[in-house]
């Protein structure tokens, strides 16, 4: 909002648009019609935060670009001088913000305003700048905790006033059942077959409504599809995006009940959601807003779900996306490779559970109750990080099926699904594998090449033979404790049926001309833990063309560059006080193997 338009506002409510805005020696005069208001140093860049507080109440603006830094103004006005008689109980302050030097034209605006949660259920409105009177839009994107509220409108389009209106917790209207004399409206759930799908028992929701009078009874159903307890008038076309794209879809949102008559139908069960129902008249207007009746929030967790009609590929998102890689965007998968799944936007510290299912759909599993099929397999847990991503490992089945799968996040228990995958990944069979025979004994070596690289595995002993394979893939679990070698990456996935014991010795032999940075470190992704993993560094020894490791587990394993520089000794005396060990180069078993290697060095240049 510029200062002009801040002008045409006051003009709007009886206030000289002269008074808004004027040049004084050291900023700008306030709004004449302000109860209180604040400049605040703004910085040039992106997502940029700032806020003040005025009269108790915290206002904080996010602007996701900046062009020119300078003042931001916050402001309050008594809201007796605005006309919110369409929303109900409102906050006591309508909340100003515009530019004030600063230039921030374009992109998004995020606003949050502190309340009093005793006042009930907030829903942030903006004034929509109706030609006579205030015309106020819902902006409601969250609620990140009691007493706060957010909301986001386009840059170069906000209004920059807003006010908070209120509805008693969780809605202003009873609990389903509800009985009158006008209607009787019932909603219970069971385990059935969903409306989405005929073969898959799930939870549904069975609705009655009866109509007792001697009229038309008209029902709409809304729901809180992205904010918890901010509900969507499901039968109204602006909820679909306008005439445009709503179609015949908020049709199905409402129905009409014969007098006398019953209705009775089975509608899917989504978890953590309130369905509400609306009296409407018995003759549809343009602007059929209902009359809030009952209400029914069903059990699980909450997922936003958003509708975003400039998206043509994805127009409705439910929840977070789950993306599956190792290196690049479309991973190799294939039964026992080790892939990493990561999701963003998550509740920071909440601990979920991966599951991978063939054939799963994570926007039809949700539509149809969120309850996982008999195939779906437990392949560990991640724990959502403070910048609310989670980035977990996650380990194919050795004997997964080949086919289409989805992986989901979150609680099976609680239904609760904050992420998913969008599209499906295909487990197929890897592109480069090899294997070789391991035979019972001991110091038993399995050579297997896989394409230009070869690698060595020396069993100290061997119980039980078996068959030892390698599959190089570019996927495998990402890390940023070290620089990958190769280009693609490259990612040695190795296992074995042989039954063995002691330290096996891993050895990768490969073609120098095509690792540039020189000599490589052999590293393992090792189990630490109860579902945890990290990259270790197991090299032994180094020289152009090899490297070999030392491990008591299998896969993955990769070539990297230690972030750290090297260090080469320059003379035994170096070897003394554990000096020996901070060598990368050559590598010493001990200070002996240290000193011995000087003195041969020695002894050849004589």
């Amino acid at each position: 909002m510029s200062r002009s338009d801040l002008g045409r506002t006051v003009s709007r409510i009886g206030v000289s648009a002269g008074l808004v805005v004027g040049l004084v020696a050291v900023g700008v005069v306030s709004p004449a019609y302000a109860d209180s208001d604040a400049y605040v140093s703004t910085p040039a860049g992106t997502d940029v935060t700032v806020g003040t507080t005025l009269d108790g109440t915290d206002l904080t603006v996010t602007l996701s670009e900046v062009l020119v830094e300078g003042d931001v103004y916050f402001g309050t006005s008594s809201v007796a001088s605005w006309d919110t008689s369409a929303l109900g109980d409102v906050s006591d302050y309508v909340y100003l913000f515009s530019d004030a030097g600063a230039q921030f034209f374009g992109g998004t605006v995020q606003i949050c305003i502190s309340y009093d949660p005793g006042s009930g259920y907030p829903t942030l409105y903006a004034d929509g700048n109706g030609p006579t009177t205030q015309v106020w839009d819902n902006i409601t994107t969250s609620i990140p905790s009691p007493g706060v509220v957010c909301g986001v409108q386009d840059g170069s389009a906000y209004t920059g006033d807003y006010v908070i209106g209120f509805s008693s917790l969780p809605i202003a209207a009873e609990p389903l059942p509800v009985v009158t004399d006008q209607y009787e409206i019932s909603l219970d759930s069971r385990i059935g077959q969903s409306p989405f799908s005929d073969d898959t028992l799930v939870p549904v929701l069975d609705l009655r409504i009866v109509n007792p009078t001697d009229s038309v009874l008209r029902i709409g159903l809304g729901a809180d599809l992205a904010v918890p307890g901010v509900v969507e008038k499901l039968w109204l076309s602006d909820t679909w995006g306008g005439d445009q794209n709503a179609g015949s879809i908020a049709d199905v949102f409402q129905t009409s009940i014969d007098p006398g008559g019953v209705i009775e139908v089975t509608i899917p069960d989504w978890p953590g959601k309130t369905y509400s129902f609306y009296l409407l008249p018995d003759v549809a207007g343009p602007a059929d807003q209902g009359q809030l009746v009952g209400y029914y929030t069903t059990s699980g967790g909450f997922v936003p779900f958003v509708m975003d009609w400039q998206n043509q590929e994805t127009p409705f998102a439910l929840g977070r996306e789950a993306a599956v890689a190792g290196s690049g965007t479309n991973p190799e998968l294939f039964p026992g490779v080790t892939a990493t799944v990561t999701a963003s936007g998550l509740t920071p510290g909440e601990s979920e559970q991966l599951w991978l299912a063939p054939g799963l759909d994570y926007f039809f599993f949700y539509l149809t109750g969120a309850t996982l099929p008999p195939d779906a397999i437990n392949v560990g847990t991640g724990t959502v990080g403070s910048d609310g991503v989670l980035s977990a490992t996650f380990e194919v089945p050795n004997n997964s099926p080949l086919g289409g799968y989805q992986l989901v996040i979150g609680d099976p228990a609680n239904r609760y699904w904050p992420a998913g995958s969008y599209s499906s990944f295909q487990v197929t069979l890897p592109s480069a594998s090899n294997s070789a025979a391991t035979v019972v004994g001991t110091g038993v070596t399995s050579s297997i090449p896989i394409g230009p690289t070869l690698v060595d595995l020396l069993f100290p002993n061997v119980s039980t033979s078996g068959s030892t394979s390698v599959a190089a893939s570019t996927t495998g679990p990402v890390t940023n404790a070290f620089i990958l070698a190769s280009s693609p990456q490259i990612y040695y996935h190795i296992s074995t049926t042989a039954a063995f014991s002691g330290l096996v010795e891993v050895c990768i032999t490969y073609d120098p001309a095509n690792l540039t940075g020189g000599i490589p470190w052999l590293y393992h992704y090792k189990q630490v833990g109860p579902n945890s993993y990290q990259w270790q560094n197991i090299t032994t020894s180094r020289t152009s063309g090899r490297v070999c490791g030392q491990t008591d587990s299998f896969s993955p394993f990769t070539l990297g560059y230690n972030p750290t520089p090297e260090v080469i000794l320059a003379n035994k005396d170096q070897c003394k006080k554990g000096g020996w060990q901070t060598s990368t180069l050559p590598m010493f078993k001990n200070q002996g193997d240290c000193v011995s290697y000087f003195a041969s060095q020695n002894k050849s240049k004589k």
